[in-house]
């Protein structure tokens, strides 16, 4: 194979710069990646505008973070180099067609996200073309390995790759019978199986298997204490006899024992209700008095 190394003037008419994860471009496979490439597809000539003869050339392609429009002498060496490498490439057509990271593995501190890179192609003894290409957005891929430093993989800090169908394995996740930890749908801890049992002297709930029934209360015998109004009870613990019940306030009722006789049931001055005897008090009647005839 002979290597054309002989100086021509040479210009770069088109390029296209696209990116290669280890030549697979699959997130199934992502986390097996070791090298980054980027694919770079150009279109040269020479100084008369004449396709550059077929044959396989040696090139150096180098990375910079600055532009350059004045020509750098051969060997192009004044600015310094973010990465570079030496390949010969065949050249067809005037077409170059080469992967960058085939002899020096690009440098995993290479973030695209961050920094503007150039692209400087120098061929043989020629001086490196100028201006330098930029290198843009495309190349954002390569953190796909990297993102901000992280990698795919099942360390602490990094990319969590999912399984079959979306799913994340269970081996990943934090499960136990202790702390907070997840539990798996057969931990002995869900028995489905288990019946439930009321504990206590409650007639009125009843279970059976996973089921609980509530059944009649009785108040009589299965309620203790003694309900207040607002749970429809009157407060009160006892009667007696021919008493009288009426609010006055708080939570229950209060008592009013059954009168004597020749008592009448009047208001007292507080608005309350009071037995007063009918022969100490006058009363006054007004308006039409019904008279009744006839048998009874």
């Amino acid at each position: 194979m002979k290597i054309t190394k002989r100086k021509i003037q040479i210009s770069l008419v088109a390029i296209a710069i696209s990116v290669a994860l280890g030549g697979i471009f699959s997130y199934a496979n992502l986390e097996a990646q070791t090298v980054n490439e980027i694919n770079v597809s150009a279109y040269l000539v020479n100084n008369q505008n004449k396709i550059i003869p077929n044959g396989d050339y040696e090139i150096r392609f180098a990375l910079y973070l600055l532009d350059r429009e004045i020509v750098d002498a051969y060997p192009s060496e004044t600015d310094a180099t973010v990465w570079q490498e030496t390949q010969t490439v065949t050249l067809n057509g005037g077409f170059l067609n080469a992967y960058l990271g085939r002899v020096n593995a690009l440098p995993a501190s290479l973030n695209f996200s961050q920094n503007i890179y150039y692209l400087g192609i120098r061929m043989g003894v020629d001086s490196e073309m100028v201006p330098r290409k930029r290198v843009g957005a495309v190349p954002l891929a390569l953190n796909a390995l990297n993102v901000r430093g992280a990698v795919p993989g099942t360390q602490e800090g990094n990319i969590l790759i999912l399984g079959k169908n979306g799913k994340v394995n269970v081996a990943q996740l934090p499960t136990g019978t202790s702390g907070k930890t997840l539990v798996l749908s057969d931990d002995a801890r869900l028995e489905t199986t288990a019946d439930i049992q009321v504990s206590g002297g409650y007639d009125y709930l009843s279970a059976s298997g996973e089921e609980i029934t509530l059944d009649q209360i009785n108040l009589t015998s299965d309620v203790t204490g003694i309900l207040p109004i607002a749970n429809g009870g009157t407060g009160l613990g006892s009667f007696t006899q021919g008493d009288l019940t009426y609010f006055n306030s708080g939570s229950a009722f209060s008592r009013l024992g059954i009168g004597t006789n020749g008592q009448v049931l009047t208001v007292s001055a507080g608005g309350l209700p009071e037995w007063a005897d009918s022969s100490t008090n006058a009363y006054t009647a007004s308006g039409t008095l019904l008279n009744l005839t006839g048998n009874n």
